[in-house]
Formats: structure tokens, sequence, C-alpha cells
């Protein structure tokens, strides 16, 4: 099957974030988080295909999805924690999460092969993007063992969201 051509892929995701979500969604009872993908094809988003304006477009899409997710949450949610994850180089493991359990939340963020990266890094500055003041940022340099015949792999991932009180 052959991906629409990148720009139409864009477009489609600048429309699904316009969209998402129509309501709040239906959760499943006991489940600590859910999760939206980005939905566009991997070319689009990983090198080396994609270029730093389609990963920027990508990523704030991403963000803008995260932003109105927040903006819906009913007053019985108001504790749930909406984020954008945003992993670089490849941005096709983007999506937007949303964290039903405090616990659960806290312990995903310090995860042992997750390191902060420097205070000074900006990614905002860095990438070109925005989000609202109540949001906050947080990234990490993550490493993955190797496992079976993948080798380890480094990549930067970025929480834009409602990442503490």
């Amino acid at each position: 099957m052959k991906l629409p051509s990148p720009l139409v892929q864009l477009r489609d995701l600048q429309k699904w974030s316009r969209e998402f979500p129509r309501s709040w969604p239906q959760l499943v009872e006991g489940r600590p988080w859910d999760y939206w993908k980005i939905p566009v094809g991997q070319g689009l988003a990983n090198p080396p295909h994609t270029r730093p304006g389609l990963q920027r477009a990508c990523a704030q899409a991403m963000i803008d999805a995260a932003v109105r997710l927040a903006k819906v949450k009913p007053a019985s949610a108001a504790h749930y924690r909406v984020m954008a994850i945003l992993p670089f180089p490849e941005l096709f493991g983007a999506s937007i999460t949303l964290s039903m359990d405090e616990e659960h939340h806290q312990d995903w963020i310090a995860r042992p092969d997750w390191t902060p990266l420097p205070a000074h890094r900006d990614l905002a500055a860095e990438k070109g993007l925005r989000w609202p003041s109540h949001f906050q940022v947080r990234g990490f340099l993550a490493v993955y063992e190797a496992y079976e015949d993948m080798p380890e792999t480094r990549e930067e991932v970025w929480l834009v969201g409602e990442l503490q009180d």
C-alpha cells in the first residue's frame, strides 16, 4: 500500500490535531493510562526521509492535540495528566498520553533508562515549538539496551504537558 504524499499526510495530521478529540474519550476502567499514536507514516516523521520542517510540524500538531485534550477534561478527570511524548530523531514514536493514575505517571517519568537532559536545553528554541504556559516540558536521554538482534539505541524524549501540579 502506497502512503499519501508527505504534504497530504501533513495536511491530514493537522486536520486530526485540530479536531482531536471530538469529545472526552471513553476510557477503559482500571487502566492507568491511554494513548493515541501520531497518525502519519514512518517516512514522514523519521530520518532519513523527513526534514526539520516536517518534524517541527508533526511535533507541533501533537502538542496542539494534547492542549485540546486537556481543554475538554471534565471536572471528574481534573487530576488526569495529559502530555505529548516527542522522541527525536524518530518522531514516529510520538503519542498523546493520558495518565489516569498519579503513581503510575510519576513512576513512568522516573524510568531508569531515561536520564534528564541538561536544564539549559530548550525544546521551544531548538525545534521552534510552542505550548501554553500551564504546560511543562522535560527532556530525557533514553538509552535502550540491545535486545536480540536490535542494537542499543539512544534518543531524546521530550514530554510536553501536564507533568506536575
